[in-house]
């Protein structure tokens, strides 16, 4: 592999290697791709790195990972679609039923 420095190439920044600002992809990075049968774990790390951002790769962080809502169904663009069930891990709601992008459509229910 060729050291950058030695390439002198003047249009080089560091965005070019690296261009994300968060050290994880989320997914609003990735949610255009996301089309099928899926299931979905949405979780939260509370341990923050150096940089004060939340970084789940840190030693003893998995006791800060918090699971927020499990999605499983069929996905459109990231987005339920189609029959899908939702659990919200915080209250304990369970959605259950048909979307359309994203939006309860048809049979649906929660309890």
């Amino acid at each position: 592999m060729h050291d950058l420095g030695q390439l002198n190439i003047t249009f080089w920044n560091k965005d070019m290697l690296y261009p994300y600002t968060n050290k994880f992809l989320l997914l609003d990075d990735i949610k255009d791709s996301l089309t099928g049968f899926a299931r979905i774990i949405e979780f939260r790390c509370f341990n923050a790195g150096m940089d004060g951002k939340a970084d789940p790769s840190l030693d003893g962080s998995v006791r800060h990972n918090w699971i927020l809502s499990i999605t499983e169904g069929q996905i459109l663009k990231g987005q339920p679609h189609e029959y899908n069930r939702i659990i919200n891990a915080f209250n304990g709601h369970c959605q259950i039923g048909y979307y359309q992008y994203g939006q309860p459509y048809g049979k649906w229910t929660e309890f």
